[in-house]
């Protein structure tokens, strides 16, 4: 019977969980700059009906300010309850 086994890399892991976060971070900066320029140019530029629209897809945007950032914790958290799960089974093995 062939023996199996899965090796793990924690720095891999690690490299991930702290890409996550920092691309989460990123796009939240990128996202309040979107939403900044949409904003002066609605006011600036535009009237009517098109003006309103934007208004609208501006709202609802800016429901996502905060949101992105969280699912970049969420994926740091994830990476770092695995290391600890697998850390607490790998005691019992060797």
């Amino acid at each position: 019977m062939a023996e199996k086994s899965v090796i793990i890399s924690d720095g891999y892991l690690i490299e991930m969980g702290k890409f996550y976060k920092e691309t989460a971070e990123q796009l939240e900066e990128i996202m309040e700059t979107y939403l900044n320029v949409m904003e002066m140019t609605n006011t600036r530029t535009m009237e009517g009906d098109i003006a309103e629209g934007l208004q609208v897809f501006i709202q609802y945007a800016k429901k996502m300010k905060g949101q992105i950032s969280v699912m970049g914790r969420i994926g740091k958290q994830a990476e770092e309850y695995f290391l600890k799960a697998v850390d607490r089974a790998d005691q019992y093995l060797f």
